[in-house]
Order: structure tokens, then sequence, then C-alpha cells
């Protein structure tokens, strides 16, 4: 079952009692019998979504709108539980249009009684998602911004529920350019991960390794990396430390990434991606391989680096690409060469990691 159909159906239950008194002018209580039936379609139709049958689900869940409707009116924010369900089967059957007129007719009615529960959050949010699908950005990055809020009140700023909104806003975020921002957005929902999760989970380890291939991919192909790197200082200390350990992660620096803090570990640089290239000292430059000349192939390489304290590489792993072991191997034996100018914390010199870039063309 989708998450956010499963959502609906549980607090929809849950609400007939509730949303009496968050409404300006409460209504009569339902008639037992509607009520059987309501109950029980929306039961039967969230077991037929949860098996895939959305064809047979979409009727009932018509049917129950339709009893919400009159029983309560149209302005009940009971309705809108009715609404967003059957707004998730319409997304189920990729009827987009449907599901977004769903979608708002519920948030309407949220809005226009002031009602700010969970079920309201994830109308802001699965509308924000079809925006977003139809390249619509500002329309989207409002509405992910707007269901936030309604979130970390109802469950938590630590949530994981709260994690995966702000990895959807990052996304819009950086289709938006704001690329700097989606990485404070980032780092959030993976504080987050490390909290609920434990810092060396799986899932948390995965996300890791995504967020920090995911920038350093991007900042490669949109800026020259060999080019000065500003200077970072509109990320926090505990930034750079989640940043630091993702990148840790990426290219198994460590056997526990997890346990490195920011006492003993940064990343030395947030923006482009981590790219550290313009912070060498020394950068090494590794030949064209002897086993591709006969091709001529060509590949990007990206090397994640751990960093001692005086600037030295004490570890270095090709990371975030396919590139041919070739590449790879000479571009790993390059990076262990290069030296960078010493990261500190309050003066004092650290541990710190990040990417070198490499880019092999043929010759």
């Amino acid at each position: 079952m989708s998450r956010f159909l499963h959502i609906a159906v549980v607090f929809g239950l849950i609400l007939l009692s509730q949303s009496q008194s968050q409404l300006a002018q409460p209504r009569g209580e339902m008639p037992s019998v509607q009520e059987d039936e309501a109950v029980r379609l929306s039961k039967t139709a969230a077991e037929l979504f949860d098996k895939g049958q959305f064809g047979e689900a979409l009727p009932l869940a018509k049917r129950v709108v339709e009893i919400e409707k009159a029983t309560f009116g149209i302005a009940d924010a009971r309705v809108t539980i009715a609404i967003q369900n059957l707004a998730e089967i319409y997304l189920a059957l990729k009827e987009f249009g449907d599901a977004e007129r769903s979608f708002r007719e519920a948030i309407a009615i949220y809005e226009q009684n002031k009602i700010e529960i969970l079920s309201a959050g994830v109308a802001f949010q699965r509308l924000a998602s079809l925006e977003y699908r139809k390249h619509r950005i500002a329309a989207a990055i409002d509405l992910y911004e707007r269901a936030l809020p309604i979130f970390e009140t109802n469950v938590g700023f630590d949530d994981l529920a709260v994690a995966n909104l702000l990895w959807d806003l990052a996304n819009v975020r950086s289709a938006n350019g704001d690329f700097n921002l989606a990485q404070h957005l980032c780092l959030r929902a993976l504080a987050i991960k490390e909290k609920q999760l434990g810092a060396s989970s799986p899932d948390t380890v995965a996300t890791m390794k995504g967020f920090a291939c995911s920038g350093v991919i991007h900042a490669a192909s949109a800026t020259p990396p060999q080019s000065p790197l500003p200077a970072d200082s509109e990320f926090s200390v505990e930034e750079r430390s989640i940043n630091a350990r993702a990148i840790c992660w990426a290219g198994q620096l460590s056997d526990d990434c997890g346990s490195i803090f920011a006492t003993r570990l940064t990343s030395t640089s947030l923006t482009n991606g981590s790219i550290i290239n313009g912070r060498a000292t020394h950068l090494d430059v590794p030949p064209y391989p002897n086993l591709n000349r006969a091709t001529r192939t060509e590949g990007a390489v990206y090397v994640a680096v751990l960093i001692d304290e005086s600037g030295n590489v004490t570890n270095a792993r090709g990371v975030c690409t396919s590139a041919e072991k070739s590449f790879l191997d000479a571009a790993v034996r390059a990076a262990r060469k290069s030296t960078f100018t010493p990261t500190t914390i309050d003066w004092k010199p650290v541990q710190a990691t990040g990417f070198i870039f490499y880019n092999f063309r043929r010759p």
C-alpha cells in the first residue's frame, strides 16, 4: 500500500471525531448506517489498492466521497480524507489531471477552515510532486515549503517523514538552480536519518553515498573543477561534518565513517560538490593509461580522499563512476601523491575529506 494512502485511511477513521473541534461550525454526527458504509468501503478500497486493483478501488472511493459530502457538506475536514484517498487512486491509475483536481479540492477545504493536520501536509506534498512533474518548479517549491511546517508541527522536526519531505524540496531547489540551499536541506535530512536510523545503518549509508555522488557529479558537469573554490563560510561545522561522513562512506575511507565527528573530521568544501582540486598545494596529474591508447577511450573519475591534519592524502578511492579500471587506478595513484592546505576548526588542524576530479581525454 502507498504510504500516503495508508496515512489517509488511518487518519480518516481517527478524525471523524477529532475534526469537529477543528471547524468553526461543527456539523451533526454521521448516521450509523452511512458511517458503517463509509468505513466499510474505505477499508475495502484500501485492500484493493494494496493488491494493485486500482480500477476496482476507484468506484468505492468515489462513493465514500459522495457519502461524506452528503453527510457533512463540502467543507468539512472529514471530507478531505476521502478526497485524498480518491486522489491517491487516481495517481496509481496515472490519471494525473483527476489526481491534481482532487488534491486541490482537499487543500481548499483545509485552507478555508485553517486546518493544519498531517493529512493537510500530505496533500500539499502530493500536489507539489504533481507540479514538479509538469516542470512548474516555482509552484512545487511553494507547496513543499507550505507542507514542511505542517509536518514539523504534527510529527516533530526530527521525524523521518520530515527528512523525506526535505529531500523532495531539495530536489526542486536544485532544479531551480538553488544548489547551495538544496545542500542545506539535504544535510538536515541526513542528520535526521543518522539520528533516527543510526549513523551506520544500511539506509543511512546508502543515502549518504547517493548525496555525495550526486553532488560531485553535478558540480563536475556544471563548473570548472580546477577553479578556486569559495570559503564555504555559510555552512556550519555540523554540516561540514555530515558532508565529510557522506564522502567517507562513498569512498569507504574508514571502517566506520559514522563514528567520525566534527572534532576529528570535516569536509574541506561543500560548494562545488566538494571538489577540492582548487585547494591543492600540489595536484598530481595522472598520465593517460597506455592500456587505453589503442582504443583512445575517455573517462571522468571522482576520487574520494581522506586528508590528514598536515594536508596529506592518507586514503583514496575512485567512486561514483563507471569509468574503466585503468582510469580509476591511475587517478587513485595520482590522488595519493597530491597535497592540500590543512583544514582547521577553531584554528586547529583536523582530518578532512573531499573529491578530486580527473577527466581522462584521448591523447
